[in-house]
């Protein structure tokens, strides 16, 4: 096919503003020569170009990237994707909880999962020129940005522009030289012609077989505008003629509303682009939507999810509809005109280093606390817990009883002894990136809750030894720059891609790389206060490095995808990177999604970049939200199934699905565990006090004291969120502890010293 598709140019290019935390790069510098460049084994689609805008492989829209390209886009509400094997176009569909199906047995009252049905082409969007989907359809997309796609549709005389992107209150499709026609798997029972809210444009009600009603818009600015028939077999609705520049969008319709959908149409979004600013602990930001064309309103219509609703700010130039669709796995949506979804929120800056527990009051530091504390006259705003680190360290003051200190100390001085280099020298970046940040949790305690410099120097010296494997590349399965999808990967997975959790295929990657991260902050903060003061400037490039894979968030940056991983329309991360799935992208661990914004933002502080601390504490204050309402379901939970509510944890959360179980077991210690790990300052900030009750007293109280692997000891730190005193009083006593209890990313030291500390022990 020689034709092919005019393509429009990049949408919007978001500008660098120094005040803006979301525009400024980490760094610009091509990442550094010990990290071989390779060819990605995985082949992009016909058309793509390795030189294009890196994307971002974990990407709501990476199905259409893989494989056929025909599995399914969970664009929230919709699900969208290309049908070529028969009624040719892009399918659109939207589910409701009546359509959800549970198991394995669907009457329980408490479901394993549940899921939407896939692949119920209520509409097909294409052309009556497309008649298979080889010779007279192809597909070509571009401009993978954060929030949307451009898709195209052509054949060799003209081309359906898609322009998808998430929270779109219609499917759009804008044609060239072909005549629209809409297709229906379900069937039409008949179509009808109502009065269209402009002059340029037509509107027709469409009647399914499953009492299902759509909306169907058809804009043109100039010429005549097509009208629509049904075919005989009452399959498909055919426009009387092709056209050029005409704007056809569907919605699925609620009855009684057709208003709110009029005002709306014939504006559609293109694009989006996140922005914002912080100022002390208030962060404003803001999903800003690109749009074209013309409504009677002026603006689009876009659905917020649950946890979006939670944080709206500046409603007044925002009109609120009655409108309402769901979404598999956010829940209820609703409808707002709006060509902006702005949030305020409090960001978490008091919580840093030292341990904090919601049941406590939030870490605070007056002038005469640190002068009693510290021993010495301190002239300096409170809250700042990171000067009092800096001040404080040199104290031999410990911030428990000396009782504690000493038994500590102790606990410390053995799992010093260790060997460090056999714990983190392993063929998997995962398990070797745990071994790294349980010696530098190990670290942190001796030198900011005991206050051992002499132990704390001992420490810094073998967990530095241990981390420059890994600053230089010389690890067992050394990482290496994919020069096809844009990426730091493991070498591991260029010939088996489901090695270490398939990170060469962008699994996991903030799993991996945020314990690394979390490691390094602690290293370069000791090293620092220690007054030896070089390891940061030694090892930032690296570092940065694995930040700028996971969540570089500039445009300007040409070696790293924007937001690899982390979707802020969704409010997480997600886990699944080129890997073909017809439930969508998936996250398993909501605590290591956790773990990594709270590294960044600690790395951020150490190394002086305020715009990377920033960064880390708005994804802290977003998790937080959308986490308690995706994944961690207290009893008062009304965003996801009630059936499904009772497990307490999702389990795996995916796009279209959520399932009550892991990728490595069904244990019910494993279900739970694996949204705990790791326990640090920042769990209870995420991990509230009640759901945490709740939780133990529903699925863990009688399970928890039988256990003796390693997942007993998560279980038990992660209780000390609600009932400190147990959690210290399993930790502490040496006639029923034991090493067994803890997991290989976690020690006795962390978890006894953070006990203690919030305890005041």
């Amino acid at each position: 096919m020689s034709f092919k598709p005019l393509c429009r140019p990049a949408i919007y290019t978001v500008p660098v503003d120094a005040s803006d935390p979301f525009s400024v790069p980490i760094a610009t510098t091509e990442p550094p020569s010990k990290f071989e460049r390779v060819t990605h084994p995985l082949t992009p689609p016909d058309g793509w170009s390795v030189s294009s805008s890196p994307i971002s492989t974990n990407k709501f829209y990476a199905n259409l990237l893989l494989g056929d390209r025909t599995q399914t886009m969970y664009v929230h509400p919709y699900s969208i994707w290309w049908s070529c094997t028969d009624q040719f176009g892009f399918a659109v569909n939207a589910t409701k909880p009546a359509q959800y199906t549970y198991g394995p047995d669907a009457n329980a009252s408490t479901a394993q999962y549940f899921f939407a049905p896939v692949g119920i082409k209520s509409l097909v969007v294409g052309a009556t020129e497309f008649t298979d989907g080889s010779s007279t359809m192809k597909l070509f997309a571009q401009n993978f940005k954060d929030f949307s796609v451009q898709a195209y549709l052509y054949n060799s005389t003209g081309q359906v522009w898609f322009p998808i992107v998430q929270g779109m209150g219609f499917l759009t499709a804008v044609y060239s030289n072909l005549t629209p026609q809409i297709s229906s798997a379900v069937g039409f029972t008949s179509i009808e012609e109502v009065q269209a809210p402009q002059s340029t444009m037509r509107k027709y009600a469409l009647y399914l077989n499953n009492g299902v009603r759509w909306y169907l818009y058809i804009s043109l600015e100039s010429g005549t505008i097509p009208s629509f028939s049904l075919s005989a077999d009452k399959s498909k609705v055919i426009a009387s003629s092709s056209v050029n520049g005409a704007v056809v969008q569907v919605t699925e319709a609620t009855v009684g509303y057709g208003n709110y959908y009029d005002k709306c149409a014939g504006r559609y979004q293109t694009d989006a682009y996140l922005t914002g600013s912080v100022s002390g602990n208030q962060a404003h930001y803001k999903i800003q939507y690109v749009a074209e064309g013309k409504s009677t309103i002026g603006m689009p219509l876009v659905y917020a999810a649950p946890h979006h609703r939670q944080m709206l700010y500046n409603m007044g130039g925002v009109k609120v509809t009655p409108l309402e669709m769901y979404s598999p796995t956010l829940g209820l949506m609703k409808g707002y005109v709006s060509t902006v979804l702005e949030f305020l929120d409090t960001i978490p800056t008091t919580i840093g280093f030292l341990p904090y527990n919601q049941l406590t009051s939030p870490v605070k530091y007056t002038e005469s606390e640190l002068e009693v504390e510290c021993g010495v006259d301190v002239k300096q705003q409170e809250d700042d817990e990171f000067y009092m680190l800096r001040k404080c360290s040199a104290m031999s003051s410990p911030y428990v009883s000396d009782a504690v200190a000493t038994k500590l100390t102790t606990i410390a001085t053995a799992e010093l002894q260790e060997d460090i280099i056999a714990q983190t020298n392993l063929d998997s970046m995962y398990f070797s990136g745990k071994g790294l940040d349980k010696f530098a949790n190990v670290l942190m305690t001796v030198m900011y809750i005991v206050n051992n410099r002499t132990l704390a120097a001992q420490g810094l010296a073998l967990l530095k030894t241990a981390f420059a494997r890994f600053a230089n590349n010389a690890q067992i399965n050394p990482l290496v720059y994919d020069t096809t999808w844009k990426g730091l990967v493991s070498n591991a997975g260029l010939t088996n891609p489901d090695a270490d959790f398939g990170n060469t295929y962008y699994n996991d990657h903030h799993f991996h790389y945020g314990y690394f991260i979390h490691a390094a902050a602690v290293i370069g903060l000791v090293d620092r206060d220690l007054g030896i003061n070089t390891w940061v400037a030694q090892n930032k490039d690296f570092v940065n490095n694995l930040v700028r894979d996971v969540a570089n968030p500039s445009c300007t940056d040409p070696y790293y995808p924007r937001w690899r991983s982390f979707d802020w329309f969704v409010g997480h991360s997600w886990a699944k990177g080129l890997f073909l799935s017809s439930d969508g992208k998936d996250e398993e661990s909501s605590s290591e999604d956790v773990h990594f914004a709270y590294g960044m933002k600690l790395w951020g502080r150490v190394v002086g970049d305020d715009a990377m601390q920033a960064r880390g504490n708005i994804m802290l204050s977003v998790l937080r939200r959308s986490l308690n309402c995706y994944m961690l379901y207290a009893n008062n939970n009304t965003v996801m199934p009630a059936k499904i509510v009772g497990n307490k944890v999702s389990g795996i959360l995916f796009e279209n699905k959520v399932d009550y179980t892991t990728y490595f077991g069904t244990n019910v210690e494993y279900k739970h565990g694996i949204h705990m790990i790791p326990v640090t300052s920042v769990s209870s900030y995420i991990r509230k006090p009640g759901f945490c009750q709740e939780e133990w007293d529903n699925k863990l109280a009688t399970l928890a004291p039988t256990l003796t692997s390693g997942w007993k000891g998560i279980l038990y730190q992660n209780k000390a969120l609600y009932d400190n005193a147990t959690a210290y009083g399993v930790f502490n006593d040496d006639s029923t502890f034991s090493a067994a209890y803890l997991d290989g990313g976690m020690s006795r030291t962390w978890a006894l010293g953070y006990c203690a500390y919030v305890g005041k022990y």
